[in-house]
C-alpha cells in the first residue's frame, strides 16, 4: 500500500477547523475524497461551511490531552492549523500554551495514536525577512528581535516541538505560509486588510509588504504534503510579493474608484507611542492596531517559495483573481453582493 492509499484508509484530522486556513484545508481534504474529522471548539456554523458536507466534528480544544487523544481515534494523518493567533494575547502565556504545549499535546497523541505523518502549519513570521534580490527560504536565519510580540516566539518554539517529535519518529512537514488572502474567511483574519480598502475610498497604509499566498493553494500545498514532501523539512509557502499598499490599490481597481495613501516611513516611530497607550487603555486591542502589527508594516517582507512550489507542484493564481474572489465571498456572505 502506498502512502497515499495508506492515510486514506482511515481519517484526516484538521486541528482548528474552524479557523480561516483550517476551513480551507476541511474543503481540499474533502474535494481530494478524503475522510475529514475538524477539531473545533465549538459548533461549525456560519457561510464558509455552505455546500460542505460528509465531515465528522469533534469538539475540544489543544489545551486539553485528554481530548486531542480521543479525537485521534481512526486518524492516519493530521493537519495541525490550530493556534493562538492575536499577537499580543491577554494573558501573554496564552500564546504558550496554545501555540507550544497545545501542539505538543497534537504531536503525543499523535505518536501514540499511530498517525502516519503531522503536517504543521507555523508562519513566514518565524523566518528573518529577506530583499528583493536575496528573498529569505527555509534557510534563513529565525526572527528573533526585530518586532516582539509573544505570537512570533511561540510559533518559534512550536517548530522546534515538531521537530523533536520527527526526530521520535512521528513524521512531519512543517509550512511557513506568507500573507494568507483567500475565501471563506469568517472572522475575518488577514483578510481585514481587504476590507479595510473596500469600506474607504482613499485608504491609507504602511509602506511594507509580504509575499501573497492564496490560502486555496496553501491548503492544496498542505493536503499533497500528506504522503509529498521530505519528514523533517521545512517549506514556506509564498505566491508574488505585494506591498500593502498595492493590495489596496487592487481592492479599489476592483471597486471602480478610489486609491491610497502611503505612510511616509517615520511614522513608524511616531505612530507606535499613541498605539502603546491605546494598548494600554484597551487590552483587547484588535491585531490590526496593535504595536507589533504596525510596526511589522514597516517591513518589505521578501519570500522564496520556490522550495515549495517544486516539491509540491504549486501554481499562483494573480493577486488579482485572489482579491476579486475574496470580496466577492465576502459579499455573498454578507447578503450584499460586490460588483
Amino acid at each position: 500500500m502506498d502512502e497515499e492509499a495508506a492515510i486514506r484508509a482511515g481519517r484526516v484530522l484538521v486541528t482548528g477547523a474552524g479557523g480561516f486556513l483550517g476551513v480551507n484545508l476541511v474543503w481540499a481534504l474533502r474535494e481530494h475524497g478524503f475522510a475529514v474529522r475538524g477539531f473545533v471548539r465549538r459548533p461549525p456554523r456560519g457561510p464558509q461551511w455552505t455546500g460542505l458536507d460528509g465531515v465528522e466534528f469533534a469538539m475540544g480544544d489543544i489545551r486539553n490531552a485528554t481530548q486531542i487523544e480521543r479525537a485521534m481515534e481512526g486518524v492516519t494523518a493530521v493537519l495541525h492549523a490550530a493556534a493562538l493567533t492575536w499577537l499580543i494575547p491577554r494573558p501573554r502565556r496564552d500564546a504558550y500554551r496554545v501555540n507550544v504545549e497545545g501542539t505538543r499535546n497534537v504531536c503525543t497523541a499523535a505518536l501514540r495514536a499511530g498517525v502516519r505523518r503531522l503536517v504543521f502549519t507555523s508562519s513566514a513570521s518565524t523566518i528573518a525577512p529577506g530583499t528583493a534580490d536575496q528573498p529569505a527560504d527555509e534557510n534563513s536565519p529565525d526572527n528573533r528581535g526585530l518586532i516582539h510580540a509573544p505570537y512570533y516566539s511561540s510559533k518559534r518554539l512550536a517548530e522546534q516541538v515538531v521537530r523533536e517529535f520527527n526526530a521520535m519518529g512521528l513524521e512531519t512537514i512543517t509550512f511557513c505560509p506568507g500573507f494568507l488572502l483567500g475565501p471563506r474567511d469568517a472572522r475575518p483574519t488577514t483578510n481585514e486588510m481587504l476590507l479595510y480598502a473596500a469600506r474607504f475610498r482613499w485608504p491609507i497604509f504602511p509602506p511594507g509588504g509580504m509575499n501573497v499566498i492564496d490560502v486555496r493553494e496553501a491548503a492544496r500545498a498542505h493536503v499533497r504534503a500528506l504522503w509529498v514532501g521530505e519528514p523533517g523539512e521545512r517549506y514556506v509557502l509564498a505566491g508574488s510579493y505585494q506591498s500593502y499598499a498595492d493590495l489596496g490599490r487592487v481592492v479599489r481597481r476592483f471597486l471602480g474608484s478610489g486609491d491610497v495613501w502611503v505612510l511616509p516611513r517615520w511614522t513608524r516611530l511616531a505612530g507606535t507611542i499613541p498605539l502603546s497607550i491605546a494598548s494600554g487603555v484597551f487590552p483587547s486591542v484588535p491585531n490590526g492596531l496593535s504595536v507589533p502589527s504596525f510596526q511589522y508594516g514597516f517591513i518589505c517582507y521578501h519570500l522564496s517559495g520556490a522550495k515549495a512550489d517544486k516539491t509540491f507542484g504549486l501554481t499562483h493564481r494573480p493577486v488579482e483573481e485572489t482579491v476579486r474572489d475574496t470580496l466577492r465571498w465576502f459579499g455573498v456572505a454578507n447578503g450584499a453582493p460586490l460588483r
